[in-house]
């Protein structure tokens, strides 16, 4: 994957050096507080900002999921859906990247993860239009009303650009002119969404493929592609539909959890992935029904915690293991090793039952 450099603060630092890094074109900031991962910052923290020469960057960021470099695509595909990022923070040897879901979507398209599908069969519709000229207190009106992100902008009937709801919250209270902390500002609910619609448009027609899509986005900073014929919009196709359509293309198998503590569930991306990764090695050895994984959490003296991690995986029968670790994250990975060894023991079991059963047959 392509991963970016991204800059680094300290939780106490002032806002108004994180929100000049997102104007210069920095995807987001990562913030850390004591020397560990805290949040991060992106151009949508920027509308909360009351006085930048005041406030903490620490105070307005957002706790993010992180990715780390072993984690499976599917699992990096649905943290991004569980937010409304652009970018999110990834663990490598070398320190904090971020990675764009644009240069995620590529990945997705260079290593033939996509759906076999047209955006015509994806797409969000109807797809609703408002003219260049309308208020954007309208076009909030109605993406609310009518429970959608974006909107397509006409001039005299031609598609002139798009206008996504994250546009209006970045832009909503941003100084005359975009430049930072002027002291005249304006809310932009009286202001045309020509001033704020994104001009560059990618269409194509329904029959297009899922591919032809991805591959206009990937290198872009666009979120949507217009489907039209003849200039007329039919609907839209966004990079989270994508995303949606990508995270449930293939039939998963159910996991279930249970049992995890709410201080815990930062936790769960890596734990899920960690699980997932096994199934998808157990379904090469035995057809799986249901895996069931289970938190226990002992507390002892002081401030640490012993974690018992139980795992019941259905198959011919139900083989059940556990283990423990004052890490729930090793402890995961130690209960899927140990299921991925019991039923490769009892694969071993089979084959060697077979064999036996073949030669006393051929001898008879």
């Amino acid at each position: 994957m392509e991963y970016e450099d991204v800059s680094l603060m300290d939780a106490n630092e002032p806002v108004s050096v994180a929100v000049s890094k997102i104007m210069r074109g920095e995807p987001c900031v990562i913030v850390l507080k004591n020397g560990h991962y805290y949040g991060i910052f992106d151009e949508l923290d920027v509308r909360a900002v009351a006085d930048p020469s005041r406030e903490k960057v620490g105070g307005l960021a957002e706790r993010a999921p992180v990715i780390t470099e072993n984690m499976d695509t599917l699992t990096a595909v649905r943290m991004f859906l569980d937010g409304r990022f652009k970018a999110l923070p990834v663990v490598t040897e070398n320190g904090y990247k971020v990675i764009r879901r644009n240069k995620l979507l590529k990945y997705l398209h260079k290593n033939k993860m996509l759906p076999k599908a047209t955006v015509g069969e994806v797409m969000t519709m109807p797809v609703l239009t408002l003219e260049s000229n309308e208020p954007v207190g309208r076009a909030r009106e109605v993406m609310r009303k009518n429970n959608v992100r974006r909107v397509v902008v006409t001039e005299n009937g031609k598609i002139a650009g798009v206008l996504a709801m994250r546009d209006i919250l970045s832009i909503a209270e941003i100084p005359t002119g975009r430049l930072p902390f002027v002291k005249e500002k304006h809310g932009s609910d009286t202001l045309p969404v020509k001033n704020y619609m994104r001009e560059e448009v990618f269409m194509l027609p329904p029959t297009a493929s899922v591919s032809e899509a991805v591959q206009l986005l990937q290198d872009s900073d666009a979120s949507s592609v217009v489907v039209a014929e003849k200039d007329r919009p039919l609907g839209i196709v966004s990079v989270r539909d994508l995303f949606e359509v990508i995270a449930t293309q293939k039939s998963q198998l159910p996991i279930y959890f249970s049992g995890m503590d709410r201080r815990d569930e930062e936790y769960m991306p890596e734990v899920r992935s960690t699980i997932e990764r096994a199934v998808e090695k157990l379904e090469n050895i035995a057809k799986i029904q249901y895996v069931a994984v289970h938190y226990k959490k002992q507390r002892y003296t002081g401030l640490r915690s012993m974690y018992e991690v139980k795992v019941r995986a259905k198959s011919d029968n139900i083989v059940s293991v556990s283990a423990s670790d004052w890490d729930i994250r090793s402890a995961t990975q130690q209960a899927a090793r140990e299921l991925l060894a019991v039923f490769k023991k009892q694969a071993g079991k089979a084959r060697t039952k077979t064999s036996a059963w073949e030669r006393d047959r051929r001898r008879a």
